[in-house]
């Protein structure tokens, strides 16, 4: 894959029922450029990993999860993408 020209940056934090929705929006998007999508979580409990991550496995060098290994919050969760 090419480095990406865009990158689509999403922050979670126990979203497993709006996860999918907000990645199949953007991978629906017909570009002509490389993309990449980063999703933050902020250490969801609610299964909200297990989906992306199943995200991941599915588009290989297009997802890439960032995983807390405790809740710090939406700003710091969003600063340290």
């Amino acid at each position: 894959m090419d480095t990406p020209l865009v990158s689509i940056c999403i922050i979670s934090y126990n979203q497993a029922a709006y996860i999918r929705q907000a990645v199949d929006s953007t991978l629906h998007q017909q570009v002509n450029f490389s993309l990449e999508i980063i999703i933050a979580d902020d250490y969801s409990t609610d299964g909200t990993k297990e989906i992306i991550v199943g995200y991941e496995k599915k588009n290989p060098g297009l997802n890439r999860i960032l995983p807390r290994i405790a809740n710090v919050g939406a700003a710091k969760n969003f600063t340290e993408l």
